[in-house]
């Protein structure tokens, strides 16, 4: 049998003990200040996009603008912005879907001449003409899409959208939105589509003033959204020469959005 090495002083194995502990003790103290040290994400604030009031510019051509949109309740959040996109798709050679830029009714333009679809809000104006020769149907080949894009991803984004109305030998308004994030709407009585769309009136030829709610339709997403879009188009039968005007509107934008830090 091997001898047994022989036992050090009492005096150095409490040494080496106390020296083990030294560097040990740093350790865990880091440890346990690390997550006390981390920034803690920002609590969500609540935001509106008020059209005629909220910071909003846009091309002379329609088909871009620009929003800067504000916390009422939290001066301190940072600002989102909005990008808002126009793209008309024209197939075929029977005619052709343009922005309208006259009768002081522009496209991408903020509308504040009187309240939208029975609320208190004022909108954002999407009107488009089909330019065509003779007596034409159009459809969704000829239509508007509006692509609407944050800065950040957004929670709990609702907006009315409305005057989605008709009118015989002129227009029959069609919209829908087109987005990875999921959504839900709810419509008046005499709008078809339901939670998901795409939306217009039940009959072709219920033509409403912009300022009633027999056009509406709230659109609520489900899951936070960076973009989305909305089509419009018209699928009235028969539209006659010079006619094939439409337009609707979107109401307020209201959602919310947490930074990353405080």
């Amino acid at each position: 049998m091997a001898a047994s090495p022989p036992t050090p002083p009492r005096g150095v194995r409490r040494r080496a003990v106390l020296a083990a502990g030294a560097w040990a003790t740093p350790v865990i103290a880091a440890g346990v200040a690390a997550p006390l040290a981390a920034a803690s994400p920002c609590p969500p604030a609540a935001y509106l996009l008020d059209w005629g009031v909220t910071a909003y510019t846009r091309t002379s051509d329609g088909l871009s603008g620009s929003a800067t949109i504000t916390s009422p309740t939290t001066p301190t959040a940072p600002a989102v912005t909005l990008a808002i996109t126009s793209t008309f798709v024209n197939a075929g050679t029977a005619g052709t879907m343009v922005p309208n830029l006259s009768s002081g009714l522009n496209n991408l333009s903020a509308y504040t001449a009187s309240t939208l679809g029975g609320t208190t809000q004022n909108g954002l104006i999407i009107i488009q003409d089909w330019q065509h020769t003779g007596t034409k149907t159009p459809n969704r080949n000829y239509r508007q899409e509006i692509t609407f894009t944050f800065s950040q991803p957004v929670s709990n984004l609702s907006f009315l959208m409305t005057d989605i109305d008709s009118q015989t030998a002129n227009f029959w308004d069609v919209t829908e939105i087109s987005s990875a994030a999921s959504y839900t709407a709810t419509t008046n009585a005499t709008v078809a589509g339901g939670a998901t769309g795409p939306w217009a009136q039940t009959t072709s030829n219920n033509s409403l003033d912009p300022s009633v709610a027999g056009g509406n339709v709230q659109v609520t997403f489900t899951a936070p959204v960076t973009t989305f879009a909305i089509v419009y188009w018209n699928k009235q039968s028969n539209v006659t020469s010079g006619n094939g005007l439409q337009g609707m509107f979107v109401a307020d934008m209201s959602f919310s959005y947490a930074a990353n830090t405080c």
